[in-house]
């Protein structure tokens, strides 16, 4: 089935809003021009919107040395906090505006945003105003991106659902490295105006690919409610959102303090220190490619369940990094597995827990709260807890991560019994 073009018409009626394509759900179709097309617009939405949730930890050091030198450090990682929890818990309601057909006004409105939120961002020199342009701002921006980027792939894929997902969302972890890299090298002999606003300038012309071939394949026939209570009595959808609530508690704290664990323990020398978080992310990439392929034979469960015990693995191993060889293979193991962990969140959502495709943007959208929640608290968390040490910081981490594999192993029991043979 051929797909057709957005029709907007300033000053006309609400429907003619909406983009126009079949009101029937059709079976999606593996792969083909169109399919990889639609797969590379969604990883260009998460370069510039998770890559940045990715950078923040740059932005995060940078602060507390430099611009916000007087401003805790849990204080500050709130900022970073709330541009997270607002992409992924805006999609409670980007997703049924998704099922509504809204695809290219949500990408272009949060386009604007994201580019708009970079350039107020290099222009602030106060805690307030940085909370309002870099967490707020762009965080409403990348809103607009999560839902179209996760609900749209899965109309195109059927046995490569896993693997198309994985890809896209490499965009996060590829926008983390380039961005992180450009700050560190820019900073220093251009500034933070102009090293933030050369960011922006990348951003917009990324953005233009997204804007102008993303297509939905199919719009429901009816509107969808932007709530649904029923998922919620659904014993293996609750289940899997408690499970992501603690999983995605921790699965940032490394991310946003693994410079200043290293800087502060005098583990790297500058060099290191500077691309510490491209590393991680680089291992992210490694992850979701490899990971994510083998979930389309395996189940995303089952692979969600591994990558759940090798975070909370690598985390209780944490303390024992004590030199640069240790903190570079924590990094990269750390980073594969949580990068696949969050590739496979909304993949299972896809998979396992939405019976109906033509609602897949509203339970993406369920499915966010739980995420957002624990995004949202986790990181100043950390900074409080690591006020009275490192270890407890790890200790704390390594818990919620285990709680997380505890009720994705409970997941599986539910959705297919104890055959541990069985794809899932």
């Amino acid at each position: 089935m051929t797909t057709t073009n957005l029709s907007i018409r300033a000053g006309k009626n609400h429907e003619n809003i909406l983009e126009e394509i079949p009101s029937t759900s059709p079976i999606a179709q593996d792969g083909g021009a169109v399919a990889w097309l639609q797969c590379a617009g969604a990883f260009c939405l998460f370069f510039n919107s998770w890559g940045l949730v990715n950078t923040f930890g740059i932005f995060q050091a940078y602060y507390e040395t430099s611009m916000l030198s007087n401003v805790a450090a849990s204080k500050i990682s709130w900022i970073g906090s709330l541009e997270a929890f607002l992409f992924v818990f805006g999609g409670v309601v980007t997703g049924p505006l998704y099922d509504r057909g809204y695809l290219l006004t949500m990408v272009r409105t949060g386009s604007v945003l994201v580019v708009l939120g970079l350039i107020l961002t290099s222009i602030c020199s106060k805690y307030w105003q940085l909370m309002l342009a870099q967490g707020l701002l762009t965080g409403l921006g990348s809103a607009m991106f999560f839902v179209p980027s996760m609900a749209l792939l899965p109309t195109y894929f059927v046995k490569r659902r896993a693997l198309s997902t994985g890809i896209a969302i490499t965009g996060g972890n590829i926008g983390g490295i380039v961005y992180s890299v450009v700050f560190r090298q820019l900073q220093p002999r251009i500034g933070f105006g102009w090293a933030t606003r050369t960011i922006a300038l990348i951003m917009l012309v990324t953005l233009i690919l997204p804007v102008t071939c993303l297509r939905m394949r199919s719009k429901p026939p009816a509107a969808r409610r932007f709530f649904d209570p029923q998922v919620w009595t659904e014993t293996p959808f609750v289940t899997f959102a408690v499970s992501c609530f603690f999983g995605l508690i921790g699965l940032y704290i490394p991310y946003f303090y693994i410079d200043s664990f290293a800087r502060e323990n005098e583990l790297a020398g500058t060099n290191l220190a500077l691309y510490l978080l491209p590393i991680m992310n680089a291992g992210s990439v490694v992850g979701r490619v490899t990971l994510c392929y083998i979930a389309d034979r395996t189940g995303p469960v089952s692979i969600l369940i591994l990558c759940a015990i090798g975070i909370t693995i690598s985390v209780l191993a944490w303390p024992g990094v004590s030199s640069e060889a240790t903190l570079i293979t924590f990094s990269v193991i750390y980073g594969c597995f949580s990068g696949t962990y969050l590739s496979l969140v909304m993949t299972t959502v896809a998979v396992a827990l939405c019976p109906d495709m033509s609602v897949i943007g509203l339970r993406i959208g369920m499915a966010c709260i739980p995420c957002a929640t624990g995004l949202l608290i986790g990181s100043p968390i950390g900074g409080v807890t690591v006020k009275h040490g490192w270890l407890g910081l790890q200790m704390l981490t390594g818990a919620v991560l285990s709680l997380s594999a505890i009720g994705l192993m409970r997941l599986r029991v539910l959705k297919v019994g104890w055959k541990l043979w069985k794809r899932c």
